[in-house]
């Protein structure tokens, strides 16, 4: 009998650690000695009889008597069996244009300034959006796609001059049946409400980056004006259209501390008490040609971020940043219901992201640079099979550091960009954000859960001036869905 040496065993705190089974899908809090006889991997067989904490770990899937290499093959199965199912889902991100009337001082795209204006300002037409809507027909066929989603990118989506192109876009959208989303900063979005109710759009997201004074020194236009005020009449009105909305804050060292006032301001509002509202924080990502003086690494960001949901209840708005993240952090939400982290992002498995120029990308983050573009739909649909095949197998089973990682299917390898600023390679690991959420995130929701003392995190928001929902794995009483070698259901 012996542990995994796949388990995922974080320190809580002083007393007690959380177990997470990768293989199982089962979680458990335990103290920290019997944490550290887990830790060790090895043969516990002679322990087993004299110790009951080691039976009901047994009983719960992390000590077992079938070997290591077993049970990787039959998650390497699970993976391929969820790769085919992913595969039918096509993710297409279309890119009317790189040009934006804001100035954002940490834009990533800021570096397309350098290819001069006609490049920039290139908008797409309708012969290249038919091109484009081809493309997406033959992959639908290639990949046999079930479902399709489009999410309009930018630059910016929304600019008025181009109004008649986006209802061209969002139209051939609807004739195939696509889900539609928009990524927008939201400056012209009640110009556009008619045609986003018209082809029933799914999702709006936008960004405000702190209270007014820190949003507008950070997102303003040309000519200096801040967009505050227009971001949030813009967030009211899709409110009273009951439209979902997810609003982000992109963080750096210049507006980490404003984030409880950007809470508190969303709750004077009501906005907490909405259904169709979501919130979250992300780093401020770099690029390869446009680095950030005022950027902190994801680890950076988890330290400074964390402990204000301890100093600040109404920090809790932005929960839902951990929902869906890592299994490590959704176990807070869904309880003992995970699939292990094959991948970071859909980058590596089902998006297509097309720019104005022709060309095809996984991810929104290299869109540009063509030495990353994984094909072209003009004139015609061409995938770059090297590049594509690159983006597409990168996984947690074939990243050779992962492989020997302890957390590997927590976090899928990490972000694949950012692993190819680091190293000069997609196919290395970015260790960054599962330090993070590891040493940061996961004690503090624990905390949060623990202190509240209701079932689970996922009622925070209509909860925030009453108690919080809580997390209760340790009090969760469900059988091993798992025997010897067979893995759990993941539905």
């Amino acid at each position: 009998m012996h542990s995994w040496k796949k388990l995922a065993i974080i320190q809580l705190n002083s007393k007690e650690s959380l177990v997470c089974n990768p293989y199982y899908g089962t979680a458990d809090i335990i103290n920290n000695s019997l944490a550290a006889k887990l830790l060790k991997a090895g043969e516990i067989a002679q322990d087993i009889d004299k110790d009951q904490a080691l039976r009901k770990l047994t009983d719960r899937g992390h000590i077992s008597e079938v070997t290591e290499e077993e049970m990787l093959f039959q998650m390497q199965k699970e993976f391929e069996k969820v790769r085919e199912e992913f595969s039918h889902i096509g993710f297409h991100v279309i890119i009317p244009t790189y040009e934006c009337e804001l100035r954002c001082i940490y834009c990533y795209e800021k570096y397309l300034s350098k290819k001069g204006p006609e490049w920039v300002n290139r908008t797409l037409t309708k012969n290249g959006v038919n091109k484009l809507f081809t493309a997406i027909e033959e992959l639908r066929e290639r990949f046999d796609h079930k479902t399709e989603a489009v999410c309009l990118f930018g630059g910016e989506p929304l600019l008025l001059k181009n109004k008649e192109i986006i209802e061209y876009t969002m139209r051939k959208a609807e004739e195939m049946g696509a889900e539609i989303s928009i990524t927008t900063n939201a400056l012209r979005l009640k110009e556009y409400l008619p045609l986003i109710e018209k082809y029933s759009v799914k999702t709006l997201n936008t960004t405000l980056d702190g209270p007014r004074a820190v949003h507008d020194k950070r997102r303003f236009k040309a000519d200096g004006t801040g967009t505050f005020d227009e971001v949030v009449n813009s967030i009211e009105a899709a409110r009273d259209l009951q439209i979902n909305t997810t609003i982000k804050t992109n963080l750096d060292l210049g507006n980490i501390d404003s984030l409880p006032d950007l809470a508190d301001y969303a709750i004077s509002r009501g906005w907490h008490k909405d259904k169709n509202l979501r919130f979250i924080f992300s780093k401020v990502y770099e690029h390869e040609y446009a680095r950030y003086s005022h950027a902190f690494s994801l680890c950076e960001m988890t330290q400074l971020a964390m402990p204000l949901f301890l100093k600040n209840k109404s920090m809790r708005i932005f929960l839902d940043t951990f929902r869906k993240r890592s299994p490590l952090e959704s176990l807070f939400f869904e309880g003992e219901r995970f699939r292990p982290a094959f991948w970071w992002c859909i980058a590596n498995y089902m998006c297509f992201v097309f720019d104005p120029q022709g060309d095809i990308y996984a991810c929104h983050f290299a869109t540009g640079d063509r030495k990353h573009a994984i094909g072209r739909y003009t004139p015609h649909l061409k995938l770059d099979q090297k590049n594509f095949g690159l983006w597409r197998n990168r996984s947690a089973f074939t990243i050779p550091e992962c492989r020997k990682c302890r957390l590997a299917l927590f976090c899928g390898g990490g972000c694949a960009y950012q692993a190819y600023l680091k190293t000069g390679s997609i196919m290395k690991p970015e260790c960054d954000l599962i330090k993070g959420i590891v040493k940061h995130v996961v004690p503090t929701l624990y905390k949060i859960a623990k202190e509240s003392g209701s079932n689970r995190l996922g009622n925070y928001k209509q909860d925030l001036e009453q108690k919080n929902a809580a997390f209760d794995v340790c009090t969760l009483d469900k059988k091993l869905q798992a025997r010897k070698g067979v893995l759990p259901s993941c539905s």
